[in-house]
């Protein structure tokens, strides 16, 4: 007899939700049981969660997420790109840079964002996300998607239906999904979350990273920085305000050709929790050696 059955059985009332509600009803106790939650990529980003990199134009977000996409591809997993800011040139220039070859990029679906998505796109996407079992779902950024849609970042109440229509689902479906996202121009009047307004922090289900720079890379000189923890869900990440990981961008030729993350938490080197986004974790080197 389950829970649910016990406490009808006391009652009378039943405690299943009806048909048509928006709630769904879960046995715990079965979930207690599972394995402890643990970042499934690099280990820092949560699979089935909504994670962020939040940081100034330039500073290398994007290029990040390019990193992580072609690791995610060697591996045998699939990547979904909304773009939202940039060129289908500009992704495939930069997977180059890093080495990827043509067979590297067979399960890559690449979409430019050109305005609100549809209602089809909302039911279409989370599907797509679902269909293997190792996604990576990059939303490049959250600002312009936002604005795409005619939506304000600085409303807690659009943010917040922004990400339970576009990015929830996404990971709902079990992908690992990351938001590349802005600060304010303002170091000085700065929270811990991007800019706008601080929903953008609540709606995180994953862990939520500032990258912050020592020195910033360009077409002459490699550069280096850190991811710092602004919010982790399960705590895997280590503390809020410190650092997660240390990042290296590497440039040869005029072209940045490598870039590394090398994560601090100690669990950093573990084995990944099974589930649908099971993905490499740990030191990754992505690029030409």
């Amino acid at each position: 007899m389950t829970a649910v059955e016990r406490l009808d059985a006391l009652d009378g009332v039943n405690l299943e939700p009806p048909p048509g509600s928006s709630f769904s009803a879960f046995e715990l106790v079965t979930i207690a049981d599972g394995p402890a939650v643990t970042p499934a990529l690099w280990g820092l980003f949560y699979g089935g969660a909504v994670n962020t990199i939040a940081g100034e134009p330039g500073l290398g977000k994007s290029w990040l997420a390019v990193a992580a996409s072609l690791q995610v591809l060697r591996r045998g997993g699939s990547v979904i790109v909304l773009d939202y800011e940039d060129a289908p040139r500009t992704w495939a220039q930069r997977l180059r840079s890093l080495g990827a070859e043509a067979t590297d990029l067979v399960n890559l679906v690449y979409l430019r964002g050109g305005g609100a998505p549809s209602e089809s796109d909302l039911e279409w996407l989370p599907r797509l996300a679902g269909v293997a079992p190792d996604t990576f779902v990059v939303i490049d950024s959250m600002a312009e998607g936002m604005a795409a849609a005619g939506l304000d970042e600085n409303l807690a109440g659009e943010v917040t239906s922004w990400h339970q229509r576009v990015a929830r689902p996404l990971a709902d479906a079990g992908a690992t999904v990351v938001v590349i996202d802005h600060v304010a121009k303002d170091s000085s009047s700065r929270a811990r979350w991007a800019r706008g307004s601080g929903a953008k922090l609540a709606a995180i289900s994953g862990v939520a990273l500032s990258l912050t720079v020592g020195e910033a890379f360009s077409r002459e000189r490699s550069g280096f920085g850190a991811l710092m923890v602004a919010k982790a869900r399960y705590g895997g990440v280590g503390p809020v305000g410190e650092t997660a990981a240390n990042v290296r961008f590497d440039v040869a030729g005029g072209s940045l050709v490598r870039v590394e993350v090398i994560p601090l938490a100690p669990h950093a080197h573990g084995e990944p929790s099974p589930g649908p986004s099971r993905l490499h974790q740990g030191s990754f080197v992505g690029g030409i050696s």
